[in-house]
């Protein structure tokens, strides 16, 4: 990657100038190493794990396309929910094609952003193809991967001006997709069962159908929960009630809860309320400190 010392070395190089850089200050700690993973409070990552429900109750194995954003990091455990991600938009055309020749049912997932950007185009080719794809919209309203950029979808503009939303329900309809869901991304149950209603769908019917997962990304929810003051209320694990079956660790994997020898518990440092883990926890073991 570059940095800011790469780009003076080489400006200096091709100018023939002296760049009398710092001696850089050596490191002798070695940083601990950890896989990049989605943000607590995400939306993507319970999108992700309630799309694997819905999956392993219709009892198949699908092909998961993937596209580029943060929701790209599904290629890592627990999830493995990226067979493959090329480009932006890719994951609609490519799926598409697969589709035709395997007997699996391929589900795309593509970010709001990157379906304005380069989706479209794709989910007309296959509403005009017949083709039975389930294509899985991550839509957090923002364009967060590259700094929270707005798009179409987000209302304002670069400077924050008020600007019309493009929803994109509305394009998948106006292109002519019959099966579309707009589902909140918290709502794991909910997805659950949209995702083995698509599935029957795309098989019996043999066209695509859309679902819609929103949530706002979670960093800006909570920057702008602290811009105005408003207090945000983590959640805790009654170790009593808990009975350690590692859901919400090894298949949630949510960074803000974590497990030490035999006791988990919620880092409400990290914490950002949004109380999926409370919802997919089989023993009713967690709660918000404020009893909500």
């Amino acid at each position: 990657e570059l940095s800011v010392r790469k780009v003076i070395e080489g400006l200096a190089k091709a100018l023939r100038l002296s760049a009398n850089l710092p001696t850089p200050i050596r490191n002798e700690i070695e940083i601990p190493k950890r896989p990049p993973t989605l943000c607590p409070g995400c939306g993507h990552r319970s999108t992700y794990y309630a799309v694997k429900l819905g999956v392993l109750r219709s009892r198949v194995k699908p092909v998961y396309a993937n596209d580029i954003g943060c929701y790209t990091l599904g290629i890592f455990p627990p999830f493995r929910m990226a067979d493959f991600t090329w480009s932006m938009g890719s994951s609609i055309g490519i799926g598409s094609g697969i589709s035709r020749f395997s007997d699996q049912p391929v589900i795309a997932f593509i970010g709001d952003s990157t379906f304005y950007h380069a989706g479209v185009p794709g989910l007309t080719n296959a509403v005009y193809n017949n083709i039975p794809l389930i294509v899985v919209v991550m839509d957090n309203s923002i364009t967060a991967m590259t700094g929270h950029q707005p798009h179409p979808g987000s209302g304002v503009g670069p400077t924050g001006e008020r600007r019309p939303v493009i929803k994109i329900e509305d394009i998948a309809r106006a292109v002519g997709v019959e099966f579309v869901e707009v589902v909140d991304a918290y709502d794991v149950f909910k997805i659950r069962d949209v995702v083995q209603e698509a599935i029957k769908y795309v098989r019996e019917r043999k066209k695509p159908a859309v679902i819609i997962s929103k949530k706002p990304c979670a960093l800006m929810t909570a920057r702008m929960a602290r811009r105005r003051g408003e207090e945000i209320i983590p959640y805790y694990i009654d170790t009593e009630r808990c009975i350690r079956c590692g859901i919400c660790t090894d298949q949630f994997a949510c960074p803000a809860i974590v497990r030490e020898e035999d006791v988990f518990k919620i880092l409400p440092e990290l914490c950002v309320g949004c109380g999926v883990c409370a919802e997919i926890c089989p023993a009713k073991a967690i709660h918000s400190v404020k009893g909500e």
